[in-house]
């Protein structure tokens, strides 16, 4: 019975082996999966106090993730700071497009403008250069309105993404809080695939602002961002929302998310968040 028991435990161990492959193999486009392997163990003998008798055969110790915290913390860092730059470029370079060397810029439009203003002074009794100031005149007064317009698009785009950001950032919480509440409730036997998608939904949410994370014993992982404003701890959720300065500088971010929180907005840095606060 002794082999018996020892070859059928093997079996199982190798089934359970082979799921965990072919886990591994159904996942390998899955964005943010980790790899997972087997970790086996010896089953003792009946009787361990006999030096003579066979072992119990093998049984499965754990199913391990390949995963790294400090890469996995790396990656989330640099994320953040790309995602800053990135938007923070991309909007400067609407800006300088505008401001760009060329015939319609407005340097170019000024020293006509200016040009035309110093004929007037040498020839202040001529029809035609009068009439040509002011036709220089009206065409500078159309191309600052023109820039005007095109700053104020640029500047509702920007508030437009910042409440899209928000509203992403509170999404990332509730969700994070919700698989932390999962993760809680299964004990000590922690699930990787839950694992897996917490981690990347917190690398998510670390390319709208940046992010730092601590482990708790009972398996959740609370979460901070910008300069350490709370945003998940345990299974609570902390919402966020935008309302417009009172003095007129821009959208606020709020906490609670219905516009009248405490104002967090020197509190939020990196990130996509960080990159528009920046601009």
């Amino acid at each position: 019975m002794g082999m018996i028991d020892s070859s059928r435990s093997a079996l199982l161990a190798f089934q359970r082996a082979l799921a965990t492959t072919s886990h591994n193999i159904a996942n390998v486009n899955t964005e943010g999966y980790s790899r997972q392997s087997v970790s086996l163990q010896t089953v003792g003998s009946t009787n361990p106090t006999d030096r003579a008798a066979p072992g119990g055969g093998v049984a499965i110790h754990s199913v391990i993730r390949s995963y790294d915290n400090l890469l996995e913390e790396s990656v989330r860092q640099d994320s953040s700071a790309f995602s800053r730059t990135d938007v923070f470029g991309s909007l400067a370079t609407d800006v300088d497009t505008l401001f760009a060397s060329g015939e319609s810029n407005i340097s170019t439009q000024l020293q006509t403008f200016f040009s035309a203003l110093q004929d007037v002074s040498n020839d202040p009794t001529s029809n035609a250069t009068r009439q040509a100031m002011l036709g220089e005149s009206e065409m500078m007064t159309a191309r600052l309105r023109e820039m005007d317009g095109r700053l104020n698009e640029i500047s509702d785009f920007s508030n437009s993404r910042l409440s899209q950001v928000v509203v992403e950032i509170s999404s990332y919480a509730q969700q994070i809080a919700d698989i932390n509440a999962k993760i809680k409730d299964s004990g000590e036997n922690l699930p990787n695939d839950l694992l897996d998608t917490r981690d990347h939904l917190i690398t998510q949410l670390s390319e709208r602002v940046s992010v730092s994370t601590t482990e708790a014993g009972d398996g959740t992982t609370n979460v901070f961002v910008g300069s350490g404003q709370a945003l998940v701890i345990g299974t609570k959720a902390e919402t966020v929302g935008v309302m417009r300065s009172e003095y007129g500088d821009g959208l606020r971010i709020v906490l609670g998310g219905s516009g009248t929180g405490p104002d967090a907005t020197e509190q939020m840095s990196g990130g996509v968040i960080g990159g528009i606060l920046d601009f």
